[in-house]
């Protein structure tokens, strides 16, 4: 074959389609290329600081993702980026590397120009009145305070669960302090409700996370508990926030923990929830102590004082157990809290013995510790009262029904409660005390059951150990049976 004559050869469908992509894909290079230059940090950053922004003052400052909302708050507050003198932009490229220098950003822009402006990208957080708060995921913000040209670079997430605010220019400590003082002054979450999680970020995996939850409403005529407990529970808690002034002048530390324990369903949430009910303490509720989370929600409680940090089913929540990381970083902030704060740490457990000898290693950690038992006859009559008032039913039944129910939990009881009147509801009849004796002998033979099974499970369990089989199903010769 020629030149010539493969010059004249036609192009394959599938060659002529590769072409056509490559030639668009050059089209978008060259628009991309063809963007105006103030588009670019390299350009807009010297522009507003002027020459000196390679040796302009840079401060930053490393704070809790979960504070990010917050931070910004303050930010946009002390610098007035909503009026009309500031520029907010998002960075076309939100991951910033983990970078916290805007120098060293803008020093990479020229090189490489690798960060893009657009407009920013925000997420939204509801408040339980309705009220939305936005905050931008990746931004520089060019502003001026106190009459000097200032550029902020903000991230509401970086590497290992925490985000950065990099203030450059002259005044930048000044700026960096303000900020700070309005986060003192008036945090965003104050008297909030706030429960701490992990959510999966595409961009930075497992990060913590926050929800505000309307604020529960549990008063003492509904809590069954021994007498005394309550009060003493609650005079701690907040007795203290009270006499906070008095304490300070006498020298006395506000910082306080409680460890609520006992069986399921004796009343420690309940109890929980009564703390959370009062409007002027800000509640950090931790869901797991997972990724630094503990870390983050004594961050966030310090800032919004006075407030009440609950971890409840700490033993459950403690990874490696009583000795592991989480406990660790646990007993870290625990032991980190100032005489002066104004928190309540408040932890829960059904299992005392895996939380108590760590906890009681050093005073001062947890000093209250209670036991929330199983209601006796006379609690679980009130029980049975208070569950099932609606049902008007005389005294001489709630009684029965507390006699025929030795042991039973306040969780176990309103189960028989909400049982008996779909019962009631099912057989179009009124809900009755014969009703409720019969619920109960109901739940007892499914309990019965249930633990049953589990101890024919355990049975077959140690007869596979004792046929000398191990974890993975084979015997000590290596032969699958």
């Amino acid at each position: 074959m020629t030149r010539n004559d493969a010059q004249a050869t036609p192009l394959s469908p599938d060659l002529t389609q590769l072409l056509h992509t490559l030639n668009e894909v050059v089209e978008l290079a060259q628009q991309a290329d063809r963007r105006p230059q103030t588009e670019r940090m390299s350009v807009v950053v010297p522009a507003h600081l002027g020459e000196t922004w390679t040796s302009a003052p840079e401060e930053t400052f490393r704070f809790a993702t979960v504070r990010a909302d917050e931070v910004w708050a303050a930010v946009s507050a002390v610098l007035d980026l909503d009026g009309d003198s500031a520029t907010v932009w998002g960075l076309g490229d939100e991951n910033v590397g983990g970078l916290s220098s805007l120098r060293s950003l803008v020093h990479g822009d020229f090189t490489y120009m690798s960060f893009p402006l657009s407009g920013p990208t925000y997420t939204t957080l509801t408040f339980p009145d309705g009220s939305v708060v936005r905050t931008p995921v990746v931004t520089l913000a060019l502003a001026e305070w106190g009459g000097r040209p200032q550029a902020i670079l903000f991230a509401a997430a970086q590497d290992q669960g925490r985000g950065v605010l990099t203030v450059l220019g002259e005044g930048a400590d000044a700026t960096l302090a303000a900020v700070h003082e309005a986060m003192a002054s008036s945090s965003l979450f104050t008297g909030q409700v706030v429960e701490l999680h992990l959510d999966l970020d595409d961009m930075h995996g497992m990060r913590s996370s926050l929800t505000l939850l309307p604020r529960p409403e549990v008063t003492t005529d509904q809590i069954v508990l021994p007498d005394g407990l309550l009060e003493r529970v609650t005079d701690h808690v907040h007795g203290i926030h009270d006499a906070a002034s008095e304490l300070r002048e006498a020298g006395q530390h506000l910082r306080r923990g409680v460890l609520l324990y006992g069986p399921p369903g004796t009343g420690k949430t309940l109890l929980i929830r009564h703390l959370m009910s009062r409007p002027d303490v800000t509640a950090v509720v931790l869901r797991t102590l997972d990724n630094g989370q503990m870390r983050a929600a004594m961050e966030l409680a310090r800032a919004a004082q006075p407030a009440l940090l609950v971890v409840e089913d700490t033993d459950l929540l403690l990874g490696e157990g009583p000795h592991g990381f989480e406990m660790h970083a646990l007993l870290e902030e625990l032991d980190g809290l100032g005489g002066d704060a104004d928190i309540a740490v408040v932890l829960t457990t059904n299992d005392p013995a895996a939380l108590l000898p760590s906890l009681n290693h050093r005073p001062g950690r947890i000093d209250l510790q209670v036991e929330v038992p199983l209601p006796d006859v006379e609690a679980r009559e009130k029980l049975f009262a208070l569950y099932g008032a609606p049902l008007d039913l005389p005294s001489v039944d709630l009684l029965a029904a507390a006699e025929a129910t030795d042991g039973a939990s306040g969780a176990w009881i309103r189960e028989v409660v909400r049982r008996e009147v779909l019962a009631a509801a099912r057989d179009h009849r009124a809900p009755s005390g014969a009703g409720l004796l019969e619920c109960i002998a109901g739940m007892r033979r499914d309990d019965e059951a249930v633990l049953s099974s589990v101890r024919d499970a355990a049975d077959d369990l140690d007869d596979v150990e004792e046929d000398g089989f191990d974890e993975g199903g084979f015997d000590e010769g290596g032969d699958y049976r």
